[in-house]
């Protein structure tokens, strides 16, 4: 099966290097990376036309879902995904994703766990997940991480890619949209990729209070009678059941500018935002 991964940056140096590096690295060789830059000025633009390797355009668009919408449009894969430009996959995850999709062809999206990580690649957490359950998503957060998830490009053609009109939480209004259409999905019990965590938060900001209380009253169906806090303990509680929490030592690959390292570390689950940051 062809991957294609798209990549959404708009000043993204110098993280967009190991993000593109960890693409290059998989050993899954039927594989793209489609880059779309929004008229980056802060080197990005220079450093894409030395990449002999990544297929990238640099244009206006409007924001990243545009920028990812545009970047499947010109796709060629089978399997489709994103990866921000601060964000990297591990070591073998297309292998381990075509695997699965080639083993359980009912399964039309897959999604994985994933290592916290600071900026210069140090572990902050690791998350282990649950199987995606409508009732979580719709009620508290999107914990199927978009970094790790991978999509049939059938799914794509048939309900199209994320909201542009949402500019924050479209990622989490998509995935409902899928549910309520009917794609399955499968969580795979294994570490895809590296989230970063940066100096700033989206989340945390006014805009994205009020994009949740749309997508919130847009699938109320899957809400139920019970408040938001119950489904948060029922969250916990399957992932307790499951073995999700906990400390743990993992070994992982981390790629920047001085080229890939491996790295090691003993981390829980659980962090916290720091706003006095």
């Amino acid at each position: 099966m062809r991957f294609s991964v798209v990549t959404p940056v708009h000043n993204g140096m110098p993280h967009i290097r190991g993000c593109a590096a960890s693409v290059a690295a998989q050993t899954h060789q039927d594989r793209e990376h489609l880059v779309h830059d929004a008229e980056s000025t802060d080197g990005t633009v220079e450093w894409l036309r030395e990449q002999e390797t990544i297929d990238w355009i640099s244009e206006p668009d409007d924001g990243m879902y545009d920028a990812i919408g545009r970047g499947w449009q010109r796709a060629d894969g089978d399997v489709l995904s994103w990866l921000n430009a601060d964000e990297q996959y591990l070591p073998g995850t297309m292998q381990l994703v075509n695997r699965c999709l080639q083993e359980n062809p009912e399964v039309d999206v897959v999604f994985g766990n994933y290592i916290l990580i600071s900026p210069d690649g140090t572990a902050l957490a690791a998350r282990r997940e649950i199987p995606l359950r409508p009732w979580y998503v719709a009620t508290g957060i999107l914990y199927a991480m978009t970094c790790t998830m991978f999509s049939r490009r059938s799914v794509v053609d048939m309900f199209g890619p994320p909201d542009t009109t949402y500019r924050i939480v479209s990622d989490r209004e998509w995935v409902l949209r899928l549910i309520d259409a009917g794609v399955r999905f499968l969580h795979i019990p294994e570490y895809l990729a590296l989230f970063s965590i940066g100096s700033s938060n989206l989340s945390l900001a006014p805009d994205a209070q009020r994009e949740r209380a749309r997508v919130a009253k847009a699938y109320s169906h899957h809400r139920g009678l019970l408040p938001p806090s119950w489904a948060r303990v029922c969250r916990c509680t399957e992932k307790l059941l499951r073995g999700c929490y906990g400390t743990r030592d993992i070994h992982y690959i981390f790629c920047d500018a001085s080229g890939a390292r491996q790295l090691q570390a003993r981390v829980g689950t659980r962090w916290r935002w720091n706003l006095a940051k």
